[in-house]
């Protein structure tokens, strides 16, 4: 059959021409980036992630229709476009939050205040924490102190305790579709460690562990929001810790991907050779192979251990063994 003349061949070229035709006016386009400058300038926080972006479009600018913006009627990265096209003077991108991306606006990231480091977030989420959470003397924000540096008047916040956090994956589960949930329900019960209970979540997609990164987030800081209800300090003290909580759980999380990054090997021959070459004479047979995956496997990252295909006869042997 003729391309031309087939219906499939039309029918692309007619919903092309719709949306060509759906396309904004370049003048209108101007006003509403303008407007939406405007709405990120008011925006309370020094950072906004990609999704939540989105949702700012829809509520300050709802004509502005950025697929069409940028020419690109499907397919990801859209947003990440359009930002790079008529928002960069005012979006830096900062990071990333599980899977989204973090952009800081018009460069408040940088102010010095706002320079957190993890600290406060690892303090306040780990029970087992030897550092005590603090309200600020003159109530400007949060602090982190040992023990013997408590000051008599500063007010302590309690930590998030393991119920706690066990109560968030419980209601994670339950927020899920009845689908997913059940299908989690069958490789967790919720009961083990919490590492063993992550592994089980991730094994299913990143979406879903991206949906349990923010869940959990957005449940820790609620429970911050609840423990600052109960201390005599300001509204606008409380803002200024739950806003302090924020960035700093933005900065352990860009800290630990960083060092996921700088920590990961890499699975190159020149590498394995070198680790292979350490022995003292060459070596023949199964006792040359046996050595060669142990250059190998110790120079492997945990996703890449995961992939690695074992006997069953094997694995059960090495368990007998270590009996």
């Amino acid at each position: 059959m003729n391309r031309v003349a087939s219906p499939y061949f039309w029918g692309r070229r007619y919903i092309y021409l719709v949306w060509r035709l759906a396309m904004q006016d370049p003048e209108q386009t101007k006003i509403h980036i303008a407007e939406l400058k405007d709405a990120l300038r008011r925006y309370p926080e020094p950072q906004i992630q990609g999704a939540k972006l989105n949702v700012l479009i829809q509520k300050e600018v709802p004509e502005l229709n950025v697929r069409a913006v940028v020419d690109m009627p499907v397919g990801p990265g859209a947003l990440k476009r359009f930002v790079a096209a008529y928002l960069s003077d005012i979006l830096q991108h900062t990071g990333y939050n599980g899977g989204d991306v973090v952009y800081g606006i018009e460069g408040r990231v940088a102010e010095p205040a706002l320079q957190l480091d993890s600290r406060i977030w690892k303090t306040f989420v780990s029970p087992g924490s030897t550092a005590v959470l603090v309200v600020k003397q003159d109530h400007s924000g949060l602090d982190t102190r040992r023990v013997a540096e408590l000051q008599p008047d500063e007010l302590t916040i309690s930590k998030v305790t393991m119920s706690e956090h066990d109560d968030l994956r419980e209601r994670f589960v339950a927020s899920l579709d009845a689908d997913l949930a059940e299908k989690v329900k069958k490789i967790s019960d919720g009961t083990e460690a919490y590492g063993e209970w992550l592994a089980a979540i991730r094994q299913q997609g990143s979406t879903l562990s991206k949906r349990w990164g923010e869940f959990r987030r957005d449940g820790l800081i609620e429970i911050l929001r609840s423990r600052l209800s109960e201390l005599p300090i300001s509204d606008d003290a409380k803002s200024i810790c739950i806003k302090q909580l924020t960035d700093s759980q933005i900065s352990s999380h860009v800290s630990r991907m960083q060092k996921t990054e700088i920590s990961k090997p890499s699975l190159t021959y020149s590498h394995s050779a070198a680790r292979i070459q350490k022995a003292s004479e060459p070596l023949k047979g199964i006792d040359f192979a046996r050595k060669l995956a142990h250059a190998v496997i110790d120079i492997m990252g945990y996703d890449e251990l995961r992939a690695v295909h074992l006997p069953l006869g094997t694995v059960l042997d090495a368990m007998n063994e270590q009996q």
